[in-house]
């Protein structure tokens, strides 16, 4: 546990408390929840760090899911892999303090636990200025590539850019009946990314 200006950081300890205060955040996805906690766990070695922010009344006010990842050379903090969203659950009234404790937090953990740096989704403009800092950096991109297939041709991007595995993938997707074809038109990827979203959310 670690305070800092009258808010603290601990690990969580209660599942519903999570849930609750999860269904109630207008940004809080199934990638939060502690359901995906136990896909993770199940499917990799990770540890999870759940952590909860509390107010000086002990009221919580944010969450932020993660595991600590571990490789041959290193150890890192992601929260959250394997999805576009994720990232730290703060109530409007209180981001900046909120984010300044969840930081501070992180420093001490990670220096604690030989964790060479955190990489944390941020889902939100003022989450984003919060945690601007001179120890780390906010990558503003939205993870979304548009590819000129003009000049990029599709069988290029075929062979050489889609995995072997994506391949696979989309021939047994075809072979189910569905019809796979290039974005023609900027609606055709909006749409697509409209039906993503949506498929998170759900």
């Amino acid at each position: 546990r670690m305070r800092g200006r009258d808010m603290f950081v601990e690990e969580s300890t209660n599942d519903s408390e999570w849930e609750d205060f999860l269904l109630a955040s207008p940004r809080g996805t199934f990638y939060h929840s502690s359901k995906w906690k136990d896909v993770i766990q199940r499917s990799f070695s990770h540890s999870a760090l759940y952590l909860v922010i509390r107010d000086a009344n002990g009221e919580l006010v944010g969450i932020c899911p993660g595991f600590v990842i571990g490789s041959m050379y290193t150890k890192m903090y992601q929260s959250i892999p394997y999805s576009d969203y994720g990232g730290p659950l703060i109530a409007e009234h209180c981001i900046k303090q909120a984010s300044r404790a969840l930081l501070n937090f992180l420093k001490g953990f990670c220096s604690k636990k030989d964790i060479a740096y955190a990489k944390i989704r941020l889902m939100d403009n003022k989450l984003m200025q919060s945690f601007q800092s001179s120890s780390g950096c906010v990558d503003t991109s939205t993870g979304t590539v548009e590819i000129d297939l003009k000049s990029t041709p599709s069988g290029f991007i075929w062979n050489k850019v889609f995995s072997k595995n994506t391949r696979r993938r989309i021939r047994v997707i075809e072979r189910d009946g569905f019809q796979v074809q290039e974005a023609r038109t900027k609606s055709d990827l909006r749409d697509f990314y409209n039906l993503y979203f949506e498929n998170m959310i759900y």
